[in-house]
């Protein structure tokens, strides 16, 4: 009487945790989406604003308690969210930002923030709309420092 079972060679080990693997960092990997299915991670058009500083956002980050510096520019009656760096890479390389600077940024356009701002806590609040930046490129009168690469990827780390 014979048996009919098959062994499994060491190269179907290997091909079988390759499998495994793969269909795990699948599922890690990527974007995330919200119950819209929309992803949030995609790049919009490329801008430049030139315009005010009218306040200085810095945030800590709980991630590698950087230091992250965004500001809020008005131009031509528009109001703009701009995402720059840790605060150490700007000072570093003498871009340091105060209310009532005139600078001027380039960047993509975040999908994730278009929209009204939220009024839900703030009955009072501006309703305008306010246009999240990421910013690539910025200047303040003669010094210009490049933040971002073509694909929104940050040149401080």
């Amino acid at each position: 009487m014979t048996t009919n079972k098959k062994r499994l060679t060491s190269g179907g080990i290997y091909f079988l945790a390759f499998l495994i693997a793969g269909a795990g960092a699948a599922t890690l990997g990527g974007s995330k989406k919200t119950k819209n299915n929309k992803r949030h991670n995609k790049i919009g058009k490329v801008v430049n604003v030139s315009g005010t500083v009218s306040k200085v956002n810095k945030r800590t980050s709980k991630k590698n308690n950087n230091v992250m510096v965004s500001v809020i520019i008005k131009s031509n009656g528009k109001v703009y969210r701009a995402v720059l760096a840790p605060e150490q890479y700007l000072s570093s390389n003498d871009m340091v930002l105060q209310e009532g600077d005139e600078i001027s940024v380039v960047g993509t356009t975040s999908e994730k923030q278009k929209g009204k701002l939220s009024t839900k806590k703030r009955p009072g609040a501006n309703k305008n709309k306010m246009s999240l930046i990421l910013v690539q490129k910025i200047t303040k009168g003669s010094n210009e420092l490049a933040i971002r690469g073509p694909k929104n990827k940050p040149l401080w780390l």
